[in-house]
């Protein structure tokens, strides 16, 4: 409805009254992250009666134009830039987009784009460093991973490319998998006191996301992690609301329990 609609672009997403002629930042363009949520929302709903084909048409229209501002503006051309969590939440959105509206094109070249941060975020031994820059860094280290847990199964789901077996070389004999090395680096500080800076409150219930996304990854590997089942609760709310978990994820989870069970 144009009376109503949301405009398709993110030009006052985290303004400051007083800066940049009261718009916003390349940095807001992290507001609709998890947009890919949405988008499997309407693949839903499309299957609906009540989805018209002017429905189709105009929400098509709407989502290429929000796909164009993304690709072309000055904050998403910078956001895509960013080095840290922003960059890969950056390609996150616009990966989905261009899924949903089939755009190969602009698909691969974020798949290549994503494969090349992936060194660049962790090294051999699952250290984030730009995310250990950072005051909070239980948070960030949690949320970077949270948004490349949810960029790999949207890139499994549509393409067939499983990005935690990728590898990095560092010489001719050794190599490591950056995002298996993050997150087993993650989970070995999920039972011990946080080592590093977090000046606020942290919900550790949050590496229970991680946890059940690795399992499902390498089952073995995770084993070691199991003892998290009896320290941690899964739940829908966290106390940071950026914290980068798809929603209703244990509704997934518990439903692959109970097919385990019979």
């Amino acid at each position: 409805d144009p009376e109503t609609s949301m405009n398709p672009h993110l030009l006052y997403s985290q303004c400051r009254l007083g800066h940049n002629n009261n718009q916003g930042s390349n940095s807001g363009v992290i507001e609709t992250k998890d947009f890919y949520y949405f988008l499997d929302a309407i693949r839903l709903l499309k299957t609906s009666e009540e989805w018209s084909e002017n429905d189709e048409s105009v929400f098509n229209d709407w989502c290429d134009n929000f796909l164009a501002w993304l690709l072309n503006s000055d904050q998403g051309i910078t956001e895509m830039h960013t080095n840290n969590n922003h960059g890969i939440a950056y390609d996150l959105q616009v990966y989905s987009l261009a899924a949903y509206l089939g755009r190969s094109e602009i698909m691969y070249e974020i798949i290549i784009r994503s494969l090349g941060r992936l060194g660049d975020h962790f090294n051999s031994l699952g250290i984030q460093s730009h995310e250990m820059l950072r005051t909070t860094t239980a948070h960030y280290t949690s949320f970077n991973i949270n948004i490349w847990i949810n960029i790999a199964k949207i890139f499994n789901n549509t393409i067939g490319l499983n990005i935690y077996e990728f590898e990095i070389a560092r010489n001719k004999s050794n190599s490591y998998r950056p995002l298996e090395a993050g997150i087993t680096w993650l989970l070995n500080h999920a039972s011990d006191p946080w080592p590093y800076e977090q000046i606020d409150l942290y919900d550790r219930d949050r590496y229970m996301f991680v946890y059940s996304e690795f399992r499902d990854y390498n089952e073995d590997l995770a084993s070691s992690y199991q003892h998290l089942l009896d320290e941690l609760n899964s739940k829908v709310i966290y106390n940071k609301g950026m914290d980068g978990i798809a929603p209703f994820w244990q509704l997934s989870l518990r439903r692959s329990m109970q097919v385990e069970l019979m």
